[in-house]
């Protein structure tokens, strides 16, 4: 607006738009800041769970094995977390579509 003022209109209020102007950018700045705080926030929070489940399979596979050789207290402890460790079964392969040597048409 400044290199052309004389196009300003009398009703705008130039220093109420540049106070805003100047607040906006500042915002933004924080923004940007608030924005990469987050990123790096996520970015341990998936480190973390990485580890916290790879921890977590450890002491199950422990508990398994110490439960299949009957130490004393383990069953129950197994019994509990292995609802949360449960491998999904694997979907059956769909059948081989028929040769030509079994199509009659063919």
């Amino acid at each position: 607006m400044e290199q052309y003022a004389q196009h300003v209109p009398g009703f705008l209020d130039k220093a109420e738009f540049d106070r805003d102007y100047i607040a906006r950018e500042q915002v933004e700045q924080r923004l940007q800041l608030l924005d990469s705080i987050t990123e790096q926030l996520s970015d341990t929070k998936v480190l973390l769970d990485h580890d916290n489940y790879h921890n977590a399979i450890s002491f199950y596979r422990n508990i398994r094995f110490l439960s299949e050789e009957n130490v004393p207290g383990t069953n129950v402890v197994y019994e509990d977390m292995k609802q949360f460790f449960i491998i999904p079964q694997q979907p059956q392969s769909p059948p081989p579509p028929p040769s030509n040597s079994d199509n009659p048409q063919g």
